[in-house]
């Protein structure tokens, strides 16, 4: 079974993915910025990295850099998420008592 997906259809969910993944950290900001400063400066600035990478991908999705920036963007998002669910807070955030 060949199953061709028209390139837009990719586009289009690429650019509703990261949309939603922005809107989520961004309801997230608050709790974290509770939790500690560090935190919650982080998931500000990775939900505001995917709306800027959502609206690039909506206004110019034929640059590649672009694409490849989100795909490498939200991999090491997920890989620092797999991180900290597995072996623990990375670096020196660990030293902090939070």
């Amino acid at each position: 079974m060949n199953i061709k997906v028209e390139p837009r259809r990719w586009l289009v969910r690429a650019v509703v993915l990261s949309a939603v993944a922005s809107g989520i950290h961004m309801l997230m900001t608050p709790i974290y910025f509770q939790q500690w400063l560090g935190y919650g400066a982080f998931f500000f600035s990775v939900s505001f990295a995917q709306l800027l990478h959502a609206t690039a991908l909506a206004v110019a999705p034929t640059v590649r850099l672009e694409l490849w920036a989100g795909i490498v963007g939200n991999g090491a998002i997920i890989a620092m998420w797999l991180v900290t669910r597995t072996l623990g807070i990375p670096f020196f955030l660990s030293l902090i008592h939070i």
